[in-house]
C-alpha cells in the first residue's frame, strides 16, 4: 500500500513540474491551495517508530553489560547511552502526540497562494482548538538547504527571521484560534527546490524563544 501510495505522489509531483516548470511552489498540493497543514503528528510517528526500533536493537546492552560489570569492566556502562537515546526518543514523540491531541492538527493558511522570494509571506496559523497565549508567541520562519549525501548529509540554516505575535493580536472563534503570521522575505534566498540541492522552508511556533 505504502509503495502505491508512495508511486502515486511521485507521479502527481512529475505533472505538477510539467505543468508548473520553475515554480516549485506550486508542486506541493498544498502549497498550491493556499493551505498547508502541520508536519508534527507525521513528526510524531516516525518518531515512535524510530525510538521502538532503536530500543529493540539496544535492548541487549544492559544484560550484557551486567556480566562486564562483574568483571570489574565499568568503562561498558557507557554503552547505557545508546538505551538511553532511544528513551529519551520516545519519550519527545510522546509529548508530540499529546500535543496534537490536546491541539489538534494546526493549519497554516496563506493570505495568497504561496510564499513570494522578495516580497513577503502573510496568512495565519489555524489552531481547531481554543487556545490562550497569554505571554504572546514567537513564530520563526526559516530556509534550510540540505548538502551533501549519506552520512555527510546536512542541513544548513540560509536564512531565518523570527517575529512575537503578542496576545491581543490573537484572535478566539469558538474553538478555533487564528495566529497571524507576516513576514518579509528578501529578494536574494533560494526559492523552494526539490533536486540537486534541496532548499525547504519550514515554519515553526512556540511560546519559548525560538
Amino acid at each position: 500500500w505504502l509503495a502505491r501510495r508512495a508511486k502515486r505522489m511521485t507521479s502527481r509531483e512529475n505533472e505538477l513540474k510539467q505543468r508548473y516548470p520553475g515554480q516549485p511552489w506550486r508542486w506541493d498540493a498544498d502549497w498550491a491551495s493556499g493551505s498547508i497543514p502541520s508536519t508534527t503528528s507525521m513528526g510524531a510517528g516516525f518518531l515512535v517508530w524510530f525510538a521502538s526500533l532503536w530500543l529493540l536493537m539496544s535492548a541487549p546492552i544492559p544484560f550484557l553489560l551486567a556480566e562486564e560489570v562483574s568483571r570489574g569492566n565499568y568503562t561498558s556502562l557507557l554503552a547505557l547511552i545508546f538505551p538511553l537515546v532511544g528513551i529519551g526518543l520516545l519519550l519527545y514523540a510522546i509529548k508530540l502526540i499529546r500535543s496534537v491531541r490536546r491541539y489538534g492538527v494546526s493549519r497554516l493558511t496563506l493570505d495568497h497562494h504561496t510564499g513570494v522570494i522578495g516580497t513577503g509571506l502573510s496568512g495565519h496559523i489555524e489552531i481547531p482548538s481554543a487556545v490562550r497565549f497569554p505571554a504572546g508567541i514567537n513564530i520563526q520562519l526559516l530556509c534550510k538547504e540540505t548538502r551533501g549525501s549519506g552520512k555527510h548529509r546536512s542541513e544548513h540554516i540560509v536564512w531565518s527571521d523570527t517575529i512575537r505575535v503578542a496576545s491581543s493580536a490573537i484572535d478566539l472563534f469558538g474553538h478555533t484560534t487564528r495566529i497571524p503570521v507576516h513576514f518579509d522575505i528578501p529578494a536574494d534566498v533560494p526559492a523552494s527546490d526539490s533536486d540537486k540541492q534541496p532548499i525547504n522552508w519550514t515554519l515553526q511556533a512556540g511560546e519559548r524563544s525560538l
